[in-house]
């Protein structure tokens, strides 16, 4: 993930917390602090006990790019 941009790298940390907080089966509930990111392994990112692998993807849509996160 060297190289991501600033915001590319934000909305990885923000998809990866929403995908932890979906899991719970509760979401965020205005609370993205309590989901916090304690690791980082290139793609994969531990938030809380679960980790998390996000992808950029550019294949959907030429003109924009998406963040895609999903529990493992």
């Amino acid at each position: 993930m060297l190289g991501d941009s600033r915001d590319a790298w934000l909305t990885r940390l923000w998809a990866a917390k929403e995908a932890a907080a979906k899991a719970t089966g509760q979401g965020l509930r205005g609370r993205p602090k309590d989901f916090e990111v304690r690791a980082v392994d290139g793609p994969h990112l531990l938030v809380g006990e679960r980790w998390i692998t996000t992808v950029r993807r550019t294949d959907l849509d030429p003109e924009k790019e998406h963040v895609i996160a999903w529990t493992r």
